[in-house]
């Protein structure tokens, strides 16, 4: 399974081995991007537009959902170049909003579009594209399971399948704003909920486990469950090692459990 990121802001997760010494040591450092447009090239001269989700693939290519250009782009690991890969020129757009991508280890691409509330998949050999969902009402999260089964996270409180119409789970105590997911294995995922300033883990069960934060009480405070205060978490991936880092967004922080 292809390693997980969501948002640029964790692109130093890479750097993170989950030890003390390792986040001790660890440098942020640039590695695309320079200013707030659309152009290809070396990564340092690239231009992004408010770039939302990221994945990297087995040869360590970064794909980008570049939100406010509404476009998918890949920077190669090889030459260090940024290129666009959707919209195709000449062809209709099929991006709207993007703010997340995951990738199946064969060759797909999965994007999440916000604005038209659709999935859809981009296969790097054909370069065809091709809606495969449609009708979320405001997706946050796409992920690729096992047995490349494709799941959403929507803002409101679920987590659904592509391809079926009853969610896979439902939260919704009120106040809650899901704002990423992470797929954990055995049908378990990390949500982070910036509404309700906490990370809930759905394990099968009815009702979701709170791992970090107290549910309505939105502070920052490292320590165990119950103890730790976050303040509008968002996007959360899988860390090198175990558990998972998340962007704690209000409190301009990387967060690791």
């Amino acid at each position: 399974m292809c390693s997980r990121a969501i948002g640029c802001w964790l692109l130093l997760l890479a750097l993170l081995a989950g030890t003390a010494q390792a986040q001790t040591t660890a440098q942020v450092t640039t590695i695309a991007g320079a200013f707030a447009g659309h152009v290809d090239g070396d990564n340092l001269v690239s231009q992004l537009n408010t770039p939302y989700g990221v994945a990297y693939d087995e040869q360590g290519n970064l794909y980008i959902a570049d939100y406010g250009n509404n476009a998918l782009r890949v920077l190669n690991v090889g030459s260090e170049v940024l290129v666009t890969l959707l919209p195709r020129s000449g062809e209709v757009n099929p991006l709207a909003g993007p703010v997340d991508v995951a990738l199946d280890g064969m060759g797909n691409v999965y994007i999440a579009n916000q604005t038209t509330g659709t999935i859809v998949r981009y296969n790097l050999e054909s370069r065809v594209s091709v809606n495969v969902g449609q009708g979320y009402n405001n997706p946050v999260a796409v992920e690729v399971a096992e047995g490349s089964n494709i799941y959403v996270a929507e803002a409101d409180g679920y987590i659904r399948r592509v391809g079926q119409t009853v969610p896979v789970y439902t939260w919704r105590p009120g106040g809650q704003r899901f704002s990423g997911m992470a797929f954990l294995g055995d049908n378990r995922f990390a949500v982070s909920d910036a509404g309700l300033h906490v990370v809930w883990v759905f394990n099968g069960g009815v009702r979701p486990v709170a791992v970090a934060g107290l549910q309505g009480s939105p502070g920052f405070a490292n320590g165990a469950i119950g103890t730790s205060r976050l303040n509008g978490p968002h996007h959360i991936a899988v860390a090198p090692g175990g558990g998972f880092v998340f962007a704690d967004r209000l409190n301009h922080r990387v967060r690791f459990i």
